[in-house]
């Protein structure tokens, strides 16, 4: 009788787990279960911050789109474009910067997921100033949709989502995870075995106080396989449901998304001196 067996796909994309300062942060075991998030303390150095909400200031912030809920077009997916659109969902706003100019953010991203630098988006630079926010959404798309397919026409699913906080917030700006829970094994919120990070958290749910240089990491969408091993697909997760509450102080952040594919983008402007 053969001993072979099948080796499942991840559900999640694998990390690199001996990244710096990198901790889960939320459980593994609970019931009903709890999307994963990650933190990484001093993801960026202080100076890669600075250099970040510089370029955004300097280039010029633009209203942060979102993925409009229809297409562009109807009949032939391979011809659909998800059409971005402003949304008072939405309103912050937003620079998108180039791959080449943020080389070593790329590198550091793309150390932590394991993945190629042209699965990653542009990288964006976001402002929240006092109000603004991002109510509750997904990074990823309902493939089964005309538009999650148009979405995924560049570059595939996003699988990560790396959020980096760029400055210390004191008041608002939280990012909140509805679904997710606490993992019980850490000290509690807020303490040293975390080195800085700032968290709340009720009987499920799990709130993440913007601290420079730190990066939330957590994924959007999951692979599913049938019985023999084989991949269905990516499937959005619904648990990974987050928001950015209303700023009161001002907030920068940058993101950087994950495809499953090569992703090829176009971006706000190009900096004189890389980052």
């Amino acid at each position: 009788m053969s001993s072979f067996q099948i080796r499942p796909l991840p559900k999640y994309l694998p990390l690199n787990l001996n990244y710096p300062n990198l901790e889960l942060i939320t459980s593994s075991t609970s019931s009903p279960p709890s999307p994963p998030l990650y933190y990484c303390h001093n993801f960026l150095s202080s100076l890669e911050c600075d250099a970040l909400i510089q370029a955004g200031l300097e280039g010029g912030f633009h209203p942060s789109p979102v993925v409009g809920d229809e297409p562009e077009v109807e009949g032939d997916v391979s011809a659909l474009r998800a059409k971005p659109k402003i949304s008072n969902a939405r309103t912050s706003t937003t620079i998108y910067l180039d791959r080449e100019d943020v080389p070593s953010i790329v590198k550091k991203v793309t150390e932590l997921t394991t993945v190629q630098p042209f699965q990653c988006e542009l990288p964006q630079v976001a402002q929240y100033l006092p109000s603004q926010k991002y109510d509750a959404h997904f990074d990823a798309f309902d493939t089964s949709t005309a538009n999650g397919q148009a979405f995924c026409q560049n570059g595939g699913q996003r699988i990560c989502t790396v959020l980096i906080y760029l400055n210390d917030v004191g008041r608002g700006g939280r990012t909140s995870f509805p679904h997710a829970v606490w993992r019980e094994d850490l000290t509690q919120p807020g303490s040293n075995m975390l080195d800085g990070g700032s968290f709340t958290r009720g009987s499920r749910g799990v709130s993440v106080t913007p601290r420079k240089g730190g990066a939330v990491i957590f994924f959007p969408s999951h692979n599913t396989s049938d019985a023999n091993g084989n991949s269905l697909g990516l499937m959005l997760d619904p648990l990974a449901l987050h928001r950015a509450e209303d700023a009161v102080d001002v907030k920068y952040v940058s993101q950087v998304w994950i495809r499953a594919g090569e992703y090829n983008g176009v971006p706000s402007r190009r900096l004189k001196t890389a980052i």
